[in-house]
């Protein structure tokens, strides 16, 4: 649903348990990566060089949970809970220019590349026979916890103001509007069915319904 991300490295791993006979746990986590870094240019117009440079990135990881249990009392139905945590990768670039002849331009971009919400999952199966199995699942999804997709974009121009007590003089000051997105909490259903025809064939189906969390974009 929100991923500019072209190309992105998911690093995952998890561990499960059947603690009692009717009763699995398990735990996961997903490790991704937010950058961060900042730039600091000085430089003389009249000289038309730049006198120092100075540039720092960092990426930052995060851990973010995923926690299940499954209770399975009998070999013919489940039922299992998840929680996903919210996952999101963030940027921040904040650009530092210091013009001898002018001022200092300060320019910071920041936003959200790849954004998951948090999400509780209920789900079940049913075995009838030897043949059929059939699964239900609904997906409680919290897109109302969704940033705004725009990058935040701040840009101010300042400058040594001449004369008697050499004040600071802010020349140019932008800052972008940040737009709620109205995103609504969203339920997802998902039905399954398998049908196993022989030990080594089997048919399977599915269905899923995800509406969108977005309002009609009919606003200004």
């Amino acid at each position: 649903l929100y991923d500019s991300i072209g190309d992105r490295l998911v690093v995952a791993f998890g561990v499960g348990a059947r603690v009692l006979d009717w009763l699995s746990v398990g735990a996961s986590a997903q490790l991704l990566a937010s950058l961060e870094g900042s730039a600091k240019l000085r430089l003389s117009a009249l000289e038309q060089r730049f006198t120092s440079k100075e540039l720092d990135i960092d990426l930052l990881s995060r851990l973010y949970p995923i926690v299940g249990l499954t209770l399975h009392p009998g070999e013919q139905f489940r039922l299992a809970l998840v929680w996903r945590a919210e996952a999101k990768v963030d940027y921040r670039l904040p650009l530092e220019v210091f013009v001898e002849e002018l001022g200092t331009l300060d320019f910071t971009i920041a936003g959200v590349g790849l954004y998951s919400p948090d999400s509780f999952v209920a789900a079940s199966s049913w075995r009838f026979g030897e043949r059929a199995l059939l699964t239900v699942a609904a997906t409680w999804a919290r897109w109302s916890k969704l940033p705004p997709l725009a990058p935040e974009l701040n840009v101010d121009l300042g400058g040594e103001q001449l004369g008697p007590g050499g004040d600071e003089l802010r020349l140019l000051h932008v800052r972008s509007t940040q737009i709620a997105m109205a995103a609504k909490d969203i339920v997802v259903p998902r039905l399954g069915f398998e049908l196993r025809q022989a030990s080594w064939w089997r048919w399977r189906a599915g269905l899923r319904y995800r509406p969108t969390p977005f309002p009609k974009a009919d606003g200004s």
